[in-house]
């Protein structure tokens, strides 16, 4: 998992902003007094405003990593809410089994950290708490930057969770050094990728360096193929707004087989962990890998300048410009939830919210995190590598946004596309593009 967001996780899409705030705004709710920091103080009436100390749990990664942003928030947090104290439960699971065993036995935590998927799923069960007063009382819209707007909300128009972190996006890092010593053109078009990837593997240089070992990474490389013809990704089927036979669909199954049977996918692929693939990528036996850009930090610190990222050259020459800018990935619902089964719902709502928004800024500042959450951004502790910089000054030209394969909403869809993409970049003759529609077809079709 340490691939997935080095965890951040988490569903949706652009499309969902205009009904969210829509529907907050018709709610009547009047938006609170902001009293400083990044949140308010607590309403009347609860255990915070009365004195009485009060003990949550927040369910979230707590690695070393993880911490950089998770403890300089707690801390802050006892100057805003100083009688809340705070117990942390690591997360080890990628599944959230363990957070789902809890549930089953009504010992949930107050606060944890969801995806789209865990939501979809507490949804069902009611063990939500709807954020949307509380979201519009504490003047979030106002606090976090507008590409973060649709993460707040569920395709219901509600809020389940409030984000920890800016947009991700799916990006395809490349070795600088490689492709100048092996003459090796850097890619700009699809044509030019596939020459790429039967160049290195010619060599016997991985051509992309895969942790297929987690299930997501081909998904993001099958959805990066997608968007360059449709913009809303494998997340329109997911959401039952279109069809897997569609063409845009059929297009990227062909060209992903393409590039498989061309040595993309090397042999022990699908038994390498992220560890593994990164250190192949950084000791220059992989010229390409495929992640979020959460790596940028770590990649820069780690590899230097000897390394950028590509802008989606999986288009053909004469649309790869109109289409550059529609990102695969990035929307993912999720962040900090709220128990419905919260001794006190607005005490714990209202610090969860503050919580979160403060990991934000402390991911930037202490882990030099490129996706900002918040509005008034402060600097990072350590300067910004030139490819991070790069990042940052191509944001605003985003013009969508589909959301990460492991996040996606509808389980089984998920399921059936990770199996299916897997099966398709074996680039075997017995499992085909047309195979692949096939079997996407009835899964969908149930």
């Amino acid at each position: 998992m340490k691939g997935k967001l080095i965890r951040i996780l988490s569903a949706l899409t652009a499309l969902t902003l205009a009904l969210g705030l829509a529907a907050c705004g018709e709610a009547g709710n009047t938006p609170g007094e902001n009293t400083g920091g990044t949140g308010t103080a607590a309403a009347d009436g609860t255990k915070e405003a009365t004195g009485e100390k009060v003990k949550l749990r927040i369910y979230t990664y707590y690695d070393d990593n993880a911490k950089g942003g998770i403890i300089p928030a707690a801390e802050e947090m006892k100057t805003i809410m100083p009688n809340v104290e705070i117990e942390f439960m690591p997360r080890a699971d990628a599944d959230q089994t363990k957070l789902k065993s809890m549930a089953a036995v009504g010992d949930m935590p107050e606060i944890f950290e969801s995806d789209g998927s865990l939501i979809e799923t507490f949804k069902k069960s009611n063990q939500l708490v709807v954020l949307d007063k509380y979201i519009e009382e504490m003047n979030v819209k106002e606090k976090i930057n507008e590409s973060m707007y649709p993460v707040l909300w569920n395709p219901d128009g509600h809020c389940y969770a409030m984000p920890f972190d800016g947009s991700n996006i799916g990006l395809i890092y490349y070795n600088k050094d490689l492709f100048s010593s092996n003459s090796i053109k850097v890619p700009t078009n699809y044509d030019e990728f596939l020459a790429a990837v039967k160049a290195f593997s010619e060599k016997g240089i991985v051509p992309i360096a895969f942790f297929a070992k987690e299930k997501w990474p081909g998904v993001q490389l099958y959805d990066m193929l997608v968007t360059r013809v449709e913009p809303a990704g494998v997340n329109k089927v997911n959401n039952g707004q279109g069809k897997i036979t569609e063409e845009a669909y059929k297009v990227a199954a062909e060209r992903l087989y393409e590039l498989a049977k061309s040595g993309m996918v090397v042999k022990g692929a699908f038994n390498t962990d992220y560890d593994q693939a990164f250190a192949m990528f950084q000791q220059g036996k992989a010229a390409m890998m495929v992640n979020g850009s959460w790596m940028l930090g770590d990649a820069a610190e780690k590899i230097g300048d000897h390394i950028d990222y590509l802008g989606y050259p999986l288009a053909d020459a004469e649309t790869v410009e109109n289409s550059k800018y529609n990102m695969a990935a990035g929307a993912t619902e999720g962040g900090y939830s709220v128990a419905a089964s919260s001794k006190d719902v607005d005490l714990t709502a209202k610090y969860a919210i503050q919580f979160a928004m403060l990991v934000g800024k402390y991911r930037v500042v202490k882990m030099g995190y490129c996706t900002p959450l918040l509005k008034e951004n402060p600097e990072p502790e350590k300067p910004h590598k030139p490819i991070q910089e790069k990042f940052i000054a191509e944001t605003p030209s985003w013009k969508t946004m589909t959301v990460f394969p492991f996040a996606l909403s509808n389980l089984e869809f998920k399921t059936a596309l990770e199996e299916n993409v897997e099966k398709l970049m074996l680039g075997s003759p017995q499992f085909t593009p047309d195979d692949f529609i096939k079997e996407m077809e009835k899964a969908t079709s149930k």
